[in-house]
């Protein structure tokens, strides 16, 4: 993906080199829902899904981690946290963004 993103830059966005590298280092490092509004149309419709891929790597990348360093008491209180905030942000989101 990196490779095909890389060339449909190059090719398609007049040559651009600079984005090009960075599109392979954002597709090599699983960064695409970071780097997405720095693609280009026909690269956007291409790897825009790949978004989930990378959210997906980075929880495998760091959960371990996190299991790993916290005692067990800080895990509980981080997954309560997580389990009642994720609904409460999205409410908040619902409410307050424009429609």
């Amino acid at each position: 993906m990196a490779l095909a993103g890389s060339y449909l830059r190059s090719n398609i966005d007049g040559g651009n080199a600079a984005n090009a590298n960075h599109q392979t280092i954002v597709q090599l490092f699983f960064l695409q829902n970071f780097g997405i509004p720095h693609i280009t149309a026909i690269a956007g419709a291409s790897f825009a899904p790949t978004w989930s891929v990378a959210v997906e790597e980075q929880f495998y990348w760091f959960v371990p981690l996190v299991i790993r360093f916290f005692s067990k008491r800080m895990l509980y209180v981080l997954l309560t946290a997580v389990i009642t905030g994720a609904p409460l942000l999205r409410l908040v989101f619902f409410f307050r963004l424009p429609r």
